[in-house]
């Protein structure tokens, strides 16, 4: 069942009349309890506080969504069916208020309505896939072919390159239902030309090179957010030719580089493999999911230290190694080979930085990057800066105390300038 605050129903589990404790509660008294003993697990409990919150807020949503759940967790499954349609009706996440419906129908033992079911969420908009590989709700549904054609499970026995051909147009289809509006920047010809295109090359990609190609469709689609999340198989660092490159007006160059590369930190590229770094940069910009052309600015130099993707555009030979011709800040040229390495932020954050020798401070910017947020006041200035780095929590602060204090420190303080630095803000947890 999927969870995100969220449960519900049309009528309560019974037909009792709101007691005189209830009306004296108010409505937020009612909702700590409930979701006090929600994040406890004590169902019960909270199925009978959310029972009042809906009695009291009839056209609150997410209350009716939340009773629900703990009718659910209660195996109550038809009240809590009950319940999701109101929240349905109400408008509040209506993909996974039917995909929950669709989990009470398989666990009380109702797989036509759940097939059914599971096809109106996905219908809808319901695009949690995880939830739809690992949840034990519908595990009884797991060997019906109609469940298998309605997930994009390959049919058995495929061979390698039918599989990823299968796969590549269940991921149109998938798109076509859960994408706000997948043709407003590219027509549906061109987003299947592309994908045919692909698919006349499985034979000769490597699976990497293939994701690749995968990222080259999604780019298409001409948002920030549809895109490919390159992860290892084995949760370890993904090979990575071992430099960080960055697109400055002078052109693209080293910041950073593991120890055994640091004589060329610092250099100007001129050229990546087979391409000259214009040819490379033009070549990897179809790659860049963007919203705007800082996207393809800050993408495309990442995508050049991707062994797949060079050997996916020919930049390179193979994924094995790569030759990169540069110009050092001396003005001599070199050419080193480089070879991929695993590779993830921990191991970049080692890597040797081209202004370590500097003799001027630290700019501000560098300074915490790896925590979601912090600020530190500019005497000087007569400012205060604020580093938002990620929409999230932290173990000791929340987001949202940490902006009380952010604007309390402008009033104590008397601040009449606020910096505040999104630059390595990727996002983050928007409920």
């Amino acid at each position: 069942t999927l969870f995100r605050s969220m449960m519900c129903s049309s009528v309560l589990a019974d037909g009792t009349p709101k007691s005189d404790a209830a009306k004296a509660k108010n409505a937020l008294t009612l909702a700590k309890e409930a979701y006090a003993d929600f994040a406890q697990h004590h169902w019960a409990q909270a199925a009978g506080a959310f029972e009042q919150l809906v009695r009291a807020n009839p056209d609150n949503g997410q209350y009716w969504s939340d009773y629900g759940f703990a009718l659910h967790s209660q195996k109550r499954h038809d009240a809590a069916i009950q319940a999701w349609n109101r929240s349905i009706e109400l408008g509040f996440n209506p993909a996974g208020g039917i995909y929950n419906i669709c989990c009470a129908h398989c666990l009380a033992g109702r797989k036509d309505e759940a097939i059914t079911t599971l096809q109106k969420a996905i219908d809808a908009g319901f695009n949690e896939d995880e939830n739809l590989r690992t949840d034990t709700d519908l595990d009884a549904l797991r060997s019906d072919a109609r469940f298998k054609n309605i997930v994009g499970t390959p049919p058995e026995g495929l061979p390698r390159d039918d599989r990823w051909k299968f796969d590549l147009d269940f991921l149109v289809r998938r798109m076509e239902k859960v994408h706000f509006n997948l043709y407003a920047k590219v027509s549906r010809e061109r987003l299947q030309a592309a994908v045919d295109k692909l698919k006349a090359r499985v034979a000769t990609l490597s699976d990497d090179e293939l994701a690749v190609g995968v990222q080259h469709i999604l780019a298409l689609v001409g948002d920030g957010h549809t895109l490919v999340a390159f992860r290892p198989r084995n949760d370890g660092p993904l090979p990575r030719y071992p430099v960080e490159f960055y697109l400055f007006k002078e052109g693209l160059c080293i910041r950073s580089a593991s120890a055994e590369q640091a004589g060329i930190i610092g250099s100007k590229v001129l050229k990546i493999g087979n391409a000259t770094v214009e040819e490379a940069l033009a070549a990897v910009g179809p790659l860049c999911s963007r919203d705007n052309p800082m996207g393809v600015k800050l993408q495309s130099p990442v995508f050049l230290t991707n062994p797949a993707v060079l050997s996916y555009l020919k930049i390179a030979n193979n994924a094995n190694g790569v030759a990169l011709h540069v110009r050092k800040p001396d003005g001599t040229e070199a050419t080193v080979e480089l070879k991929p390495v695993p590779v993830n932020r921990a191991i970049m954050g080692k890597f040797v930085k081209a202004n370590e020798p500097a003799k001027t401070a630290e700019p501000i910017s560098f300074k915490g990057n790896e925590i979601p947020f912090w600020m530190q006041e500019l005497p000087e200035r007569n400012a205060l800066y604020v580093q938002f780095n990620a929409v999230a929590d932290m173990p000791h602060e929340t987001l949202e105390k940490f902006s009380g204090r952010v604007f309390r420190a402008i009033d104590d303080q008397r601040i009449e300038n606020l910096i505040l630095d999104m630059r390595n803000n990727g996002g983050g947890n928007t409920f």
